[in-house]
């Protein structure tokens, strides 16, 4: 199974335009599937979309706009269409803010995510990831539910070849 397949091109040293099937762009990417940012959010492992990426990136900051055209693989009333946004900058020489926006629909479902991230270094080799975040998920004809979430990550180095990580997290469904 081919998870992420995309042509990219970088046009001058600022735009980047990619196309194809690949994670949609969204929050601080982590390679732990079962953090809730990934699995509450349903951007996990096995969550790619087909689409059109848009990068945009400057010294100080980036940015990436994604139309998602929903998985084609799947049967399209479960393709979750739709668009994501991402803007992160610059604090000073070890730190990086952003936000983040998805919006998606299908027949089933309509998701709109929200966050804000951070990512922070400290001295040589320590650092925090977090992310906190909003989930509102509706379903034809039901309520919406509204949840939401954290992620910290903390990595201190200790010595040389040794670091202590250790990550938060928190979940409500309403």
């Amino acid at each position: 199974i081919s998870r992420e397949h995309y042509l990219g091109v970088r046009i001058g040293r600022e735009l980047g335009v990619y196309a194809g099937m690949m994670n949609p762009v969204f929050g601080i990417r982590v390679p732990d599937h079962s953090a809730y940012l990934r699995s509450k959010t349903l951007l996990n492992q096995n969550d790619q979309s087909h689409g059109l990426l848009l990068h945009y990136e400057r010294e100080s900051w980036q940015s990436d706009l994604h139309f998602l055209a929903g998985n084609l693989l799947q049967a399209t009333p479960l393709r979750q269409r739709g668009i994501a946004g991402k803007i992160e900058t610059d604090w000073g020489k070890d730190s990086r803010w952003g936000v983040s926006g998805l919006f998606t629909t299908n027949e089933y479902r309509s998701r709109n995510l929200g966050a804000i991230h951070a990512r922070l270094g400290f001295g040589h080799g320590s650092a925090f990831l977090g992310q906190l975040g909003v989930i509102r998920e509706a379903p034809p004809g039901s309520t919406p539910q509204i949840g939401g979430y954290w992620f910290g990550q903390y990595s201190l180095a200790v010595a040389r070849v040794l670091n202590l990580t250790a990550t938060t997290e928190f979940y409500t469904a309403d």
